[in-house]
């Protein structure tokens, strides 16, 4: 065991090793409180720069003292040995605390992110600016505590050390800014760049910038090229993945300022969406595994109320998106369904309104014309008696003395009304179905009966128009079939269909339950389809052989020979159910075990 020379600490157990030290967990024996002390290899410790670089790291974490960053207690550098005496962290990186407790909740994941920012600002007031900012330099304690380690390359602004080679890069190229790469001035936007790269991590499991080797990696940096977040992971909300985008921008002068800018913005999203962030990180951090269960019950209502207040201030599309975002967690959710028919109803109004307005003039003209055209053809139609006065003959009776000459000299002429009369005056019309044929009715006793029916038929011809439907299907590897034929997997962003045609959807995936649904569109103006697939129960069947107490996560279940559970995993969780089964018998552990089941199968378990 390897041992320093100061008789105040114990050396206990290496934790850590690295390229140029190892950290080591010990006892102060003045105190009795156990310490992290980080020694140089005795390789690299000869070198004057690498112990300058270690007291540079000392002070750094000497000027600030903040819940989020480990706390220097002492250097040394006596000659032969150069260490730093810090605060030991019980717990694990982000990496691995991440690893091990997978977080489905973008919202908690950016309340942890906000805690890192909090000790990056601090650090940044005080004139350190960490550069060497990745998940393997944040630590999580057993309690739930956050704090940001490891400043053995960081710079203290107004002071000259010239540590660096010329030409050298430092940093993990993972989490690298483009500044970096290049001459320009490593600074405080630097670090906020790395700790975009970390949250897009955080958010999708993912690295925004990858390559093939080192070089092309370093290249996809230097272009800031990388995936939406929201293709990556659609669950993530749109003011987290605008964070995300500004954070991430090429040109410093397009991303925040420094991290109170952040920080400011992550709250008045917290406070928009009324999330107590504070409250939720320490449910989290009491059962991690159980937390999922508790966001999906109550994050649907958050969206769905911070959508109708999008509604009230016009922002319709930001609106939407957050309605259908509380879909994915509960598709039955009332007021999310209510705001996207509201908003739906508004759009089309707007949309069609001055089409309506200058189709309601064309109807008044048109209604003003045909009522003169009507005036005028009523006058016509009157009885117009026209006196026409017939010469006399010397042979012809006087009109006086012949009553009947005189009823014959007047002629009396009626206009009669034309065919295209008739038919706007005789036709019946019929509100008619899409494909109904029907002969228009004429008044009996029309003179001109046959002539108006000959041919006249009114057919409304139906056309198919071809239409894309958005679609949002989870799981991704969901099978998609249509009318009986495969068409594609979840993962999918748009189907092609056609109007006035029905399909047959059916939806199927391994562990969950058929989704089917009958589809027929009436126009081109469509929903997206939201399918969020149920899963199947997960079952296990345990025999006790040893006729011992059951416990399931702890909980008592009884004393059975043969015991039958079941669970439906969780919505957001990949179909599995994890248990921690124990068997107690007098008072002892006979059988501890952890389970996992997986949906739609059973795990038979003999005891």
């Amino acid at each position: 065991m390897f041992d320093i020379r100061d008789e105040n600490y114990e050396i206990i157990r290496p934790v850590g090793k690295g390229g140029m030290s190892t950290v080591y967990l010990a006892k102060d024996k003045n105190l009795g409180r156990l310490v992290a002390i980080k020694l140089l290899h005795p390789s690299v410790s000869q070198d004057k720069k690498n112990r300058e670089r270690l007291k540079i790291e000392a002070l750094a974490i000497a000027r600030i003292n903040h819940e989020n960053i480990v706390n220097v207690y002492s250097f040394v550098n006596n000659g032969d040995d150069s260490y730093i005496v810090m605060e030991y962290i019980d717990g694990k990186t982000l990496s691995e605390f991440l690893e091990e407790n997978p977080v489905k909740s973008p919202e908690l994941i950016l309340a942890i992110f906000l805690e890192i920012l909090e000790g990056i600002n601090f650090s940044h007031k005080k004139n350190i600016i960490h550069r060497d900012i990745k998940p393997e330099n944040i630590m999580i304690s057993k309690e739930g505590k956050i704090k940001i380690m490891d400043f053995g390359i960081a710079s203290i602004i107004g002071e000259v050390h010239n540590l660096t080679t010329t030409g050298s890069i430092m940093g993990s190229p993972m989490f690298m800014s483009p500044e970096h790469l290049t001459d320009e001035k490593i600074d405080k936007q630097s670090d906020l760049f790395s700790l975009g790269i970390i949250l897009y991590w955080m958010l999708t499991n993912k690295y925004p910038f990858n390559g093939k080797n080192t070089a092309q990696l370093l290249n996809n940096i230097l272009k800031c090229q990388y995936e939406d977040p929201q293709k990556a992971n659609p669950l993530i909300p749109k003011d987290i993945k605008n964070i995300i985008k500004k954070i991430l921008q090429k040109s410093k002068s397009l991303r925040y300022k420094d991290a109170s800018e952040i920080i400011k913005d992550i709250k008045d999203y917290f406070e928009n969406i009324d999330f107590d962030y504070k409250n939720e990180l320490e449910e989290f951090f009491k059962l991690p595994s159980g937390y999922t269960k508790r966001y999906v019950g109550f994050i649907a209502d958050k969206y769905a109320n911070y959508s109708e207040k999008l509604n009230q201030k016009q922002q319709n599309s930001k609106a939407v998106s957050y309605a259908y975002l509380a879909l994915e967690y509960s598709p039955e959710n009332k007021s999310a369904h209510e705001i996207i028919k509201k908003i739906e109803r508004g759009d089309l109004l707007k949309r069609y309104l001055p089409f309506s307005l200058i189709f309601a003039v064309i109807i008044i003209i048109f209604s003003v014309y045909k009522i003169s055209e009507s005036n005028k053809s009523n006058a016509i139609d009157k009885k117009i008696s026209l006196k026409i006065s017939l010469p006399k003959k010397n042979n012809e009776i006087d009109e006086k003395k012949s009553p009947k000459r005189k009823k014959n000299s007047e002629i009396k002429i009626l206009t009669l009304p034309t065919l295209e009369d008739e038919i706007y005056k005789r036709i019946k019309l019929v509100k008619i179905s899409d494909k109904t044929k029907i002969e228009p009715k004429v008044l009996k006793n029309s003179k001109n009966k046959e002539k108006i029916i000959k041919k006249i038929k009114i057919i409304k011809k139906i056309k198919q128009i071809p239409i894309e439907v958005e679609t949002r299907i989870s799981p991704k590897a969901a099978s998609i079939f249509i009318n009986g034929k495969f068409y594609g997997y979840g993962n999918i962003t748009k189907i092609k269909l056609k109007t006035h045609k029905k399909y047959k959807l059916k939806i199927t995936s391994k562990g969950c339950r058929p989704f089917e649904k009958e589809l027929y569109y009436k126009s081109g103006k469509v929903k997206p389809l939201t399918v969020r697939l149920k899963w199947k129960a997960a079952k296990l069947k345990l025999i006790n052989t040893i006729q011992g107490d059951i416990f399931i996560n702890n909980n008592y279940k009884g004393n059975y020979k043969e015991y039958n559970y079941e669970a439906v995993p969780d919505a957001l969780s990949d179909g599995s159910k994890k248990l921690n089964l124990k068997v107690i018998k007098n008072g002892k552990i006979i059988f501890k075990n952890d389970i996992v089941l997986k949906a739609g199968q059973t795990v038979i378990k003999k005891i």
